[in-house]
């Protein structure tokens, strides 16, 4: 339960937010870096651009909606 210690260690992530983290990446271990879990999320942005177009950045589509929700939520 070491991970829920840290978790609700940091400002405004509570019980809930910590209980469904790990349970929702399912084997958080399997990521090497913060950024990959971002980007499993969804909440690293995608830049899209071409030729001379101005770049946009979009959220990423991603079937981590209910954690995505919480961790927003809780930020």
């Amino acid at each position: 339960m070491l991970w829920f210690k840290h978790l609700t260690s940091v400002i405004g992530v509570g019980e809930t937010a910590a209980a469904h983290f790990p349970a929702e990446l399912f084997l958080p271990e399997r990521f090497n870096r913060p950024e990959e879990v971002t980007s499993y999320l969804g909440l690293a942005p995608v830049v899209s651009s071409s030729g001379r177009s101005p770049t946009r950045a979009k959220p990423r589509p991603v079937r981590q909606k209910r954690l995505r929700g919480i961790l927003v939520e809780a930020a």
